[in-house]
């Protein structure tokens, strides 16, 4: 993810929530902005995870190193 997305990402959830509230979100901004927040959970988690592998990756080669 992008340095700052999540921020941005709670601001659309806050303005969603409200026009939730007032009822002025119709289907299909629902349907979207489900969808998006589905898409931005996944992103994260598979970012996550690809990092941590790179950094046990990482660890594994420079532990390698050391006894060279």
């Amino acid at each position: 993810m992008v340095v700052g997305e999540p921020q941005i990402l709670g601001q659309i959830k806050d303005a969603y929530d409200i026009a939730t509230q007032t009822k002025t979100s119709g289907l299909i901004l629902h349907r979207l902005l489900h969808r998006a927040f589905h898409v931005a959970k996944r992103v994260r988690t598979e970012t996550k995870n690809q990092q941590q592998r790179c950094l046990g990756q990482l660890g594994r080669c420079g532990a390698g190193q050391e006894n060279l």
